[in-house]
């Protein structure tokens, strides 16, 4: 007897442009599931007509799944869809709307009344509203095996994570910074001026002519050039956002020193202004014209778990076999110490006697920036990350600027897990052991011990992905509430 044929339910999709990420995301969730899925932009032929081929798509599915956005609602075109769809619905034919809101917009009235599925930044438990959808359109349990990490889709996770992000001080006072340098990637080219334009001067600088810089001047490109040498880099040292202690020890926001020029201007960025939304709009701008954002997505949700071993420190590598037949690499410093590597059945991309530096690749395989923190520490993170972000980018043919970038990695690296303290402390610290908070609330946690006479937590830096971030942050709208309480506490005298 032959088996019968499963059917997989079919499913238009109606969105509005500017949500064209997130309808992707939402098309390969369901295609992962079995259904059969419609959606314009691979379908879609010059000279059709649109409303006649949104006709025939929806005659053809069964469900229509209208994503409804702030944008979405103000489209005539996905209002024209829903209206056909609505009125096969009423009409008695089979096809079933199935509103799916991703931001906070106000449901349309024609609609308010259906249940809908809630994937907005709000939404506590996405994997709770993907069962529902995938129920809705008869998916439940087809699929067999353990379904892989979710990821929000880059559309909703930047504008979640850089959101109310501004201005707001002139000077922290800092004097953290870095040297701006162009970087070569053996294909593409991250020129100094992109790296350095608008940023502050931490120092004072000569120019070639003898000149002074003081301190606070902005990188224009006549100060550039003033200070360029012919056969090096200049050498200026500059603020930037990792280094920004409004952001990491005071509240969520930056000093302009730190940001420097507002984008396309000489001028110093003011204070108040949402730098944040900034970032979000031109880097989603960007990636709507990227076809494969799955690079991206890799580095912005701080994966994958690395394949490749990395060297922990700089040492002269000597390849040798265990006692058990096992191959290891051993690792011997300057001073002498060893430090032995197994790399079981992994193939080494060193040679014997090779000279190599901490964090270079001891095996074949992906790097994972949770592995660079352990081995090279939170600033050699932000720079990598900050490389291959802005080079990812351009590799695509878009020139994000720097401090946009910047904005990113500040949220990607702003986060600690409390360690194992070796003490007994008051009941509020004893339970934050092993939770992954804010740097600028730990902080505060520890002055406020130190000022009782207690001892301060042990934080560990991690790196978390967007959609990490966004998770933990809901998570700790709850604990805001007894943490204020406890820094209200008057210390002990």
């Amino acid at each position: 007897m032959l088996a019968k044929k499963r059917k997989h339910p079919t499913v238009f999709i109606s969105y509005s442009h500017q949500d064209k990420g997130f309808a992707r995301f939402v098309a390969q969730q369901l295609r992962d599931e079995g259904a059969r899925v419609w959606v314009d932009e691979g379908e879609l032929q010059v000279g059709q007509s649109l409303l006649a081929t949104i006709g025939k798509a929806v005659n053809r599915v069964k469900f229509v799944l209208a994503i409804i956005s702030k944008h979405s609602i103000r489209s005539r075109w996905v209002g024209k869809e829903l209206a056909i769809a609505m009125q096969k619905e009423l009409g008695g034919r089979t096809v079933v709307v199935i509103p799916l809101r991703i931001d906070d917009c106000r449901m349309p009235d024609f609609i308010s009344d259906k249940l809908y599925c809630d994937l907005s930044p709000s939404s506590h438990d996405w994997e709770t509203q993907f069962s529902m959808l995938f129920r809705a359109v008869g998916l439940t349990g087809r699929r067999s095996g353990a379904r892989p990490k979710r990821h929000m889709p880059l559309s909703l996770s930047i504008p979640a994570v850089l959101e109310n992000l501004k201005i707001s001080e002139k000077d922290c006072g800092t004097n953290d910074g870095f040297y701006p340098q162009a970087y070569w990637t053996g294909h593409l080219a991250i020129p100094y001026h992109h790296v350095a334009l608008g940023r502050v001067l931490t120092d004072k600088t000569k120019t070639t002519k003898g000149a002074v810089w003081p301190r606070g001047t902005i990188l224009t490109d006549s100060v550039i050039e003033s200070t360029s040498y012919i056969l090096d880099t200049p050498r200026m040292k500059v603020r930037w956002l990792p280094g920004c202690e409004t952001f990491f020890r005071k509240e969520r926001a930056f000093c302009a020193m730190c940001y420097g020029a507002a984008e396309g201007t000489d001028t110093l960025v003011r204070v108040g202004q949402d730098v944040g939304a900034a970032a979000a709009e031109a880097i989603l701008e960007a990636l709507s014209h990227v076809h494969d954002t799955s690079i991206l997505e890799t580095i912005l949700e701080a994966g994958p778990k690395s394949a490749a071993i990395l060297s922990p420190w700089d040492a002269t590598v000597k390849i040798q076999i265990r006692a058990n037949g096992e191959r290891e690499i051993a690792l011997i410093n300057g001073l002498g110490g060893t430090r032995c590597v197994p790399i079981s059945r992994l193939s080494p991309c060193v040679r014997d006697g090779e000279r190599v530096l901490a964090g270079q690749p001891l095996t074949g395989g992906d790097i994972g920036p949770k592995q660079l923190l352990d081995v090279l520490g939170e600033k050699s993170l932000q720079h990598y990350l900050f490389f291959q972000l802005s080079t990812e980018f351009l590799r695509h043919g878009f020139r994000i600027p720097a401090r946009y970038i910047e904005v990113i990695v500040v949220r990607m690296t702003s986060f600690l897990e409390v360690g194992d303290l070796g003490y007994e402390p008051v009941p509020f610290v004893r339970q934050l052991v092993g939770k992954i908070l804010p740097v600028r609330d730990f902080i505060a946690i520890g002055q406020h011990q130190a000022m009782n006479g207690e001892r301060p937590p042990i934080g560990q830096p991690v790196v978390l992905g967007l959609t990490e971030i966004v998770q933990l942050e809901k998570q700790l709208i709850d604990f805001y509430g007894p943490l204020k309480e406890f820094l209200a506490t008057s210390p002990s005298v």
